[in-house]
This record gives C-alpha cells, sequence and structure tokens, in this order.
C-alpha cells in the first residue's frame, strides 16, 4: 500500500509538473489624447505542431508590427465556425509541439473610435478584443501591464483579480490567477461612494446621490435574497457597482465579473441588476460549448428575484420568453455560436429550469441550486448528476430529455 502511495504521488506530481501553463502577456500601454499605442508580448506553450498561429484581435486597430521568430507573413480572414475574423500568422518553420514561443504586437487604439471617450469613459475589456489572445476566445491568461501618461482626469479601475501598483508617473497592473480577458475602465471625475458597509460604488461625481441610493436599495435586497437563497455555502460579502458614463444607447448592455457588476444609471431595476449579480454564482462553465450553465442559471435567479420583489414584470417576462422560445433549438445542444443560440440557451435555457422547478417543487429546486453552487458545479453532465443525487433518477431523464428538446 506504501508503495502504491507513493507511486500515485508522484503521478500526481508529473501531472502537474508537465501540465500546460498559462499564456501570458506582458504589455505596455502609452496614452496620448484619445490614441493608446500598444505593445504586447504573448507567451504561449504551442500544443500541436502547426506552420501557422492564430490569434484574436480587433481588426479594426491600426496594426503597426507583428514579430515573431520565422515569420513568414500574417494576414486577416475568417476560420470555420466563428463569426469573426483571426490574425492568421503564417512561419517559414513548422511550430513544435510544446515549444515555448513569445509574439509581438505593436498597435494603435483610436479610443474615440473604439471605445466611449466621448462619453468620458475609457472601456477595454473581452467584447472589444484590445488585447491579442492566442487560439480561441476561452483561451486563458495571465498578464502584466504597464501604463505610461494616464490621464490625469481619469480614475481607474481594473480587474477585481489583478495587483496595482503606481510609482513615478507609471501605473502597473498584474495578474498571476489565469483569466479569460485584460480588463480596464476608466472614467473622468469618478469617486468611491459607500452604500453601505459591504457595496460601495465607483460613479462620477456629478450622478445625483438619488441615483445610487435607488441602485443600492437594489442592489442590497437582491444580494441578500440570492445569498439565502442558493448561496449560503459561498455568500457575497461584499461587492462593487461600477457606472458607466455612459448612456444605455451607447452601450446597450452590462456584465459583471466576480464581485464586481458595470453598468449604468438607466439599468435601474431588479431584472437588469439580479441578472449580473447571479454571475457571482453562475460563471466558470465552459462558456463556448455550455452557455446556458452560465447565462440560463443567471436569469433564472433573477426571475426568482422579480418573483419577490416585482411579480407583474416576472410575470411579463416569462410570457414574452414563452412566446420567443417555440423555434428555439436544443439547450443542450447550444454553443456560443449555433444559430439561434441566445434565444436557446439564454431564454429558452431559463424556461427549462422553471419547468424543472415546477416538476420537483421550490424546495427541491432551492436544494439543488445551493449544492450546485456548494460543489462548484460547472458542466451539464455534473448538472444531471446533482439532479439524480437530488431528486432521482426520473427527474435527471426528464430533465436531460428537455435539454435535448427542439422548440
Amino acid at each position: 500500500m506504501k508503495r502504491l502511495v507513493c507511486f500515485i504521488t508522484l503521478i500526481f506530481y508529473g501531472i502537474q509538473a508537465f501540465a500546460q501553463p498559462a499564456d501570458h502577456v506582458r504589455m505596455e500601454l502609452g496614452f496620448q489624447d484619445s490614441l493608446l499605442e500598444v505593445k504586447a508580448w504573448y507567451a504561449t506553450r504551442i500544443q500541436e505542431t502547426s506552420n501557422k498561429a492564430l490569434f484574436i484581435l480587433n481588426p479594426g486597430f491600426d496594426i503597426l508590427e507583428i514579430r515573431s521568430s520565422k515569420l513568414d507573413s500574417f494576414a486577416l480572414g475568417p476560420i470555420e465556425g466563428r463569426p469573426f475574423p483571426f490574425w492568421k500568422l503564417y512561419f517559414r518553420d513548422s511550430l513544435e509541439q510544446n515549444e515555448d514561443r513569445e509574439f509581438f504586437f505593436h498597435y494603435t487604439i483610436d479610443l474615440r473610435e473604439q471605445n466611449h471617450l466621448k462619453s468620458d469613459w475609457v472601456e477595454l475589456n473581452v467584447d472589444k478584443l484590445w488585447f491579442p489572445k492566442f487560439g480561441d476566445l476561452d483561451t486563458q491568461l495571465t498578464y502584466d501591464l504597464t501604463i505610461r501618461n494616464f490621464p490625469g482626469d481619469f480614475d481607474l479601475v481594473s480587474h477585481v483579480g489583478s495587483d496595482i501598483s503606481r510609482g513615478q508617473g507609471v501605473i502597473h497592473l498584474k495578474s498571476t490567477r489565469p483569466e479569460d480577458e485584460v480588463l480596464i475602465l476608466a472614467g473622468r471625475n469618478m469617486e468611491h461612494r459607500p452604500f453601505d458597509d459591504s457595496i460601495t460604488f465607483f460613479v462620477n461625481r456629478e450622478v445625483p446621490e438619488a441615483v445610487t441610493q435607488s441602485l443600492g436599495e437594489k442592489v442590497d435586497k437582491t444580494i441578500q435574497f440570492l445569498n439565502d437563497y442558493f448561496g449560503r455555502p459561498r455568500p457575497i460579502d461584499t461587492f462593487k457597482v461600477v457606472i458607466r458614463n455612459c448612456p444605455r444607447e451607447e452601450i446597450g448592455f452590462q456584465f459583471s465579473r466576480g464581485s464586481m457588476i458595470i453598468t449604468g444609471t438607466d439599468f435601474d431595476d431588479y431584472g437588469n441588476l439580479a441578472h449580473e449579480i447571479a454571475h457571482f454564482w453562475w460563471t466558470g462553465a465552459d462558456f463556448i460549448k455550455e452557455p446556458w450553465m452560465n447565462e440560463a442559471f443567471a436569469n433564472y435567479s433573477m426571475l426568482l428575484v422579480l418573483d419577490y420583489f416585482d411579480e407583474e414584470s416576472a410575470q411579463r417576462l416569462t410570457e414574452r420568453y414563452t412566446r420567443q422560445s417555440k423555434e428555439a433549438g436544443a439547450v443542450g445542444a447550444a454553443t456560443l455560436f449555433s444559430e439561434d443560440a441566445h434565444l436557446t440557451y439564454y431564454v429558452k435555457g431559463t424556461l427549462l429550469l422553471r419547468q424543472l422547478e415546477t416538476y420537483i417543487g421550490k424546495d427541491k429546486m432551492r436544494e439543488l441550486l445551493e449544492y450546485r453552487v456548494a460543489n462548484d458545479i460547472k458542466t451539464t453532465k455534473g448538472f444531471l448528476q446533482a439532479v439524480e443525487k437530488i431528486a432521482g433518477p426520473a427527474t435527471r431523464d426528464f430533465f436531460q430529455n428537455l435539454l435535448l428538446e427542439k422548440g
């Protein structure tokens, strides 16, 4: 037995030693009026031999230079199964499996065209793909950023998991935890405005206190409700709400990152806020292959909040979702890039969770959600196993069939 334990231990540490390291990007950012100059050194370990490398990087940027050892040429073009173009880098010699390789990118971003500087706001995130990403959207990376000439009248917000240091006119951001993105948000004339001991707003000074009070009350009540409903194994303790200096017609969406949501003054209702807050728990599933595991659960949680605080809106939204989902595809087969994907995994997926709730009852559904949080379940297979454990094999079969149904 002792030899067996030692053998397993060696295998474990051997796997750790040879595990694929996370990609890493080192970037130098230089602000000059509305122009941002970016130099990026991207390091990765090649997973399979090839004479080309694919990168995602916003095609609207002015690419000044791309370099790598024995790089022959590069071009922008489509690949099958993706709605956006990729930078295709071609090499004179093959990139070999397990080879460590670095790529250099030099480009400029016109912040007035590519972001929201006209609204006194800079937003650099995954939706803009302002940083190079090797392979595909779900590639994880760590990063080091050096920022020079950052506008003195802007205040910076970064990813919640990054470390920030300042000195001699330079800002340094670093994340050693692999993430899907490099996130920078900045606004002019911003201030931290505590709502209470746990909720803090980062908001333009000109926004009336009444607005943050209204938003804060909804955020506070939503967090308390969801913490109690299914979040007790992992409750929200502190929370940050970032209010953009932009009207909704300019940026028509919100998003969340851990214990932070990025929203606007005109998203002041339980439905909008609850969906993003719920992503504190419902995130981390494969957002390309199994998006319903993130979005449908966040949307279902939103309906739970509306049931409690705004029943009329919950009923109206459920009726609309029922009409919209009649032609939707199979939720379990929907990927991020499937036809009518959003309608399927976001809208219909929410209704399937409602059907599951009706089938097993509210108490069992609540137990199931809490079990998923407590056990950090992030796959469809894992969730179906949880359904069987909490509600039995017949319920698992019932819900699995729902996931496979079209229309």
